[in-house]
């Protein structure tokens, strides 16, 4: 009886350490300078971007979504960190303009 009860326990212990696990979604905060740039550098950046899963717009908690800064973006990611973020982003930005840079912060 007592096997059984620890075998239990043991499962149930499991099952609630994947389910928090698999809760762990990391959110970036990305920001873009392309140094000499007009508003269509940032339109066709925010394009790029956009295929590769970041965001311009953040969920508001009382109203509806809302549209962040031009050249500020959001990225949720359950497997990349902040250097991969940051590597994906200046390759969306370099492609742009040569005088890109990136700033990553996790929220």
């Amino acid at each position: 009886m007592y096997f059984k009860m620890r075998k239990w326990r043991a499962r149930v212990a499991s099952r609630v350490f994947k389910a928090n696990k698999q809760e762990a979604i990391a959110e970036f905060s990305v920001m873009i300078n392309l140094g000499k740039a007009d508003l269509d550098d940032y339109s066709l950046l925010a394009k790029m971007l956009h295929k590769t899963g970041f965001s311009e717009t953040k969920a508001a908690q009382v109203a509806a979504d809302y549209r962040l800064l031009p050249a500020s973006f959001r990225y949720s990611s359950e497997t990349e960190n902040m250097t991969a973020v940051r590597e994906k982003a200046l390759m969306s930005a370099k492609s742009v303009s040569s005088k890109a840079m990136v700033l990553v912060s996790e929220c």
